[in-house]
C-alpha cells in the first residue's frame, strides 16, 4: 500500500513541472500582440506630430510670404488675415461716399469723400449746410438749405449733391454725433489745438459750447462742442483768414477728423478694432456693403494722413429773400471736382 501511495505522490510531483512551461508559453503568447500594438501606436502618433509640424511650418511660411507682399504694417496684417495678395488692390475701384453728421435731427456736417486704394488717395470736400438747393432765389426760404434734405431721406440729399457737383454719388454714411463722443472717449481723448475761444449757448438744442483756445486734451463732450461751433454768443466767429462762420466750422471739422484718425491709428488700432466697430454699429447708418468695404480697410489703415486732400465746395454767401444762403460757383465747382475727384481711378 505504501508503495502504491509513493508512486501516486511521485506521479503527482512530476506532473506539476510539466504544467508550468505550458502556463509560461501561454503568457508569452498573450503579451506579444500588446507590445506590437503599443509600438504601432507610438509610430502612428509620431507620424501625426510630423504632419502637424509640416502643416504649421507651411502656414508660417505662407503667412510670411503674404506679409512680405502686403507689408509689415497694421494694414498689411489685416490684408493678410483677409486673404489679400499683392494684386488684390488692383481689383478695388474708387469708393465715393456722402458723409453726414447728425445731431438732434439736424445735419451739421456734410462731406463728399473719395478713396482710391490704387493711388492711395483720400479726398474730402465739405459742403456748407446753408448751400442753396432751390430754383428761385427771390422766393428762397430756410427750407431751401441743403441741411434740411437728409430728413427727406438720404437719397434726396445724394440726388441734390449730384446735381451740384456732376458726380454719380450712390453711397452714404450718416453718423450721430453721439458716436463721435463715444469714439473720442474710447481712445481716452484727443489732443487738439482749439483755434479760438468758443462761447455759445443754444437752449433749444441743449447745446452749450465753452472752450478755451490752445492745445489741450478733448474728451467726447468737448470734441462735439468743437465740431459744432459756428459763432459766439456775441456774434463773433473765426477770423476771416481762417474762414468765418460755416467755412471756419467746416475747416475745423476736417482738421479735427484728420487728427482723430491719426491718434486712433497710434493707439492699438487692431486690438481695439472690435470696440470701434461696436460704436459704429450703434451710431452709424449706411447703405454700404460691409462685406465689400472690409477689403478697403487695410489700405485705409496704412494711408498716410499727411497726404489727405481736403477742400470745400466753392461759392459765396448771399442774402436772398431775407435768408442767408451759400450759392455754389458752378465753374469753380466743376474745376475742383475734375481735379480732386474725377482724376481718381474708377
Amino acid at each position: 500500500m505504501n508503495e502504491i501511495r509513493n508512486k501516486r505522490n511521485v506521479s503527482h510531483t512530476k506532473k506539476q513541472p510539466q504544467n508550468r512551461p505550458m502556463n509560461n508559453t501561454r503568457y508569452r503568447q498573450s503579451t506579444t500582440p500588446r507590445k506590437k500594438y503599443k509600438g504601432n501606436q507610438k509610430k502612428g502618433l509620431k507620424k501625426v506630430l510630423i504632419c502637424i509640424a509640416f502643416v504649421f511650418i507651411f502656414l508660417i511660411t505662407f503667412f510670411i510670404i503674404r506679409m512680405c507682399e502686403n507689408g509689415w504694417t497694421y494694414g498689411g496684417l489685416l490684408a493678410t488675415m483677409l486673404g489679400h495678395n499683392k494684386d488684390t488692390v488692383n481689383h478695388l475701384d474708387t469708393v465715393y461716399v456722402v458723409v453726414t453728421g447728425e445731431s438732434q435731427n439736424l445735419t451739421d456736417t456734410i462731406m463728399i469723400c473719395a478713396f482710391d486704394p490704387k493711388q492711395s488717395k483720400l479726398t474730402m470736400m465739405s459742403v456748407p449746410r446753408d448751400t442753396y438747393t432751390g430754383k428761385n432765389k427771390n422766393k428762397a426760404t430756410a427750407s431751401d438749405k441743403i441741411n434740411t434734405l437728409y430728413n427727406k431721406g438720404p437719397q434726396t440729399l445724394i440726388n441734390k449733391l449730384n446735381d451740384i457737383t456732376g458726380l454719380n454719388l450712390k453711397n452714404y454714411i450718416n453718423v450721430d454725433t453721439k458716436g463721435l463722443r463715444e469714439l473720442v472717449d474710447a481712445v481716452d481723448g484727443i489732443y487738439y489745438d482749439v483755434p479760438i475761444n468758443m462761447d455759445y449757448d443754444d437752449e433749444t438744442q441743449d447745446l452749450h459750447i465753452h472752450l478755451k483756445a490752445g492745445y489741450q486734451l478733448l474728451n467726447g463732450d468737448k470734441a462735439e462742442q468743437l465740431v459744432r461751433f459756428r459763432h459766439n454768443n456775441d456774434g463773433t466767429s473765426y477770423p476771416a483768414s481762417y474762414g468765418d462762420n460755416d467755412l471756419g466750422r467746416m475747416r475745423t471739422q476736417r482738421e479735427f477728423l484728420k487728427e482723430l484718425l491719426k491718434q486712433i491709428k497710434k493707439k492699438h488700432l487692431i486690438i481695439n478694432l472690435s470696440k470701434y466697430m461696436n460704436i459704429a454699429k450703434r451710431n452709424v447708418e449706411t447703405n454700404l456693403d460691409i462685406d465689400e468695404m472690409k477689403h478697403y480697410l487695410p489700405y485705409l489703415i496704412d494711408f498716410n494722413l499727411e497726404d489727405l486732400e481736403s477742400t470745400s465746395l466753392p461759392g459765396s454767401p448771399e442774402k436772398c429773400n431775407g435768408v442767408w444762403l451759400f450759392i455754389p460757383d458752378k465753374k469753380e465747382v466743376k474745376d475742383v471736382v475734375d481735379e480732386k475727384f474725377l482724376s481718381l481711378h474708377y
